[in-house]
């Protein structure tokens, strides 16, 4: 089942509710530029979002990335 999770942010007026990770949501970064922001879940997958749109850019798994 895809999470839905809602990013409140402190600087902007805004309140982000976004869907994709199955489980529990344990970090969210924002780029420098706040135009995306990226989430990692258990499960294992990092998410990144256009901010504005609210839309789904890209799915990677963690391991990739360290790797």
């Amino acid at each position: 089942m895809k999470t839905e999770f809602v990013i409140e942010c402190q600087d902007q007026c805004c309140d982000l509710r976004l869907k994709g990770h199955d489980g529990k949501v344990n970090s969210a970064v924002w780029s420098s530029s706040g135009k995306r922001i990226a989430t990692a879940g258990n499960d294992g997958i990092v998410l990144t979002y256009i901010t504005d749109i609210n839309e789904l850019l890209q799915i990677a798994e963690a391991e990739s990335l360290i790797n």
